[in-house]
């Protein structure tokens, strides 16, 4: 690990809206605390975005909708950072970050928490044959019907095109159903709302060079 990936981890525990929960059996998914469904002191719905990166497209859904709560995971702190400093300058408080790995959500929030997810520019693991480690494929979707709410909207975005026909495929095959996808969301008319409004840097890069975004919306 780099010096300037090691400040930014030391300093991200100091930010109140970064949790870091710890793993103590990571093989048993075993950590030392759960997530305080009493957070953030209301019972307003709770969004997740899936693998947040810096929290951009979290911060964004925030801003838009401050009667919502908003929850950013990701397994790498030092980009939080910036999601969690932008909540902390603007007195966003419907908006959290979490450091944790994706496999252990069911130990860490409570079961049905969440009512939306975003899943957006997730790695598509190319190389991975099976798709296995894809955050579309059944072992996740399984994994998400543990702490999402039943019939829960979920929104992928990804430049992928082999993401974007395994998640197809995947959410069919798998007890999920798929509502609508694109696979050029900028390109053809879409109703997608947010998904479209709210752009994240890597996202501006892709369409910079004109490299189509793909979307998937599916329920659980």
């Amino acid at each position: 690990m780099g010096k300037k990936k090691r400040i930014k981890y030391a300093a991200s525990k100091d930010f109140p809206n970064i949790i870091q929960p710890r793993i103590l059996d990571f093989k048993n998914f075993i950590l030392e605390t759960g997530f305080d469904s009493s957070y953030f002191g209301n019972r307003n719905p709770v969004t997740a975005e899936i693998g947040c990166g810096k929290g951009e497209f979290t911060i964004g859904l925030a801003r838009k909708y401050p009667d919502r709560n908003f929850v950013g995971i990701d397994i790498k702190s030092d980009r939080m950072i910036m999601g969690a400093r932008i909540a902390q300058e603007e007195g966003l408080n419907n908006v959290c970050f979490v450091r944790i790995r994706i496999e252990c959500l069911a130990a860490y929030f409570p079961p049905h928490y969440f009512s939306e997810g975003y899943i957006t520019f997730p790695d598509p693991h190319a190389s991975n044959e099976n798709g296995k480690r894809r955050l579309t494929s059944k072992r996740f979707l399984d994994l998400y019907r543990q702490v999402f709410k039943p019939g829960s909207c979920f929104h992928l975005k990804t430049d992928s095109d082999i993401l974007y026909h395994f998640s197809k495929e995947s959410v069919t095959d798998h007890g999920s159903s798929l509502i609508t996808h694109t696979d050029d969301l900028y390109g053809k008319t879409m109703t997608g709302g947010d998904i479209n409004l709210i752009q994240t840097t890597y996202e501006k890069r892709y369409l910079a060079k004109n490299i189509t975004i793909k979307y998937v919306q599916f329920s659980l």
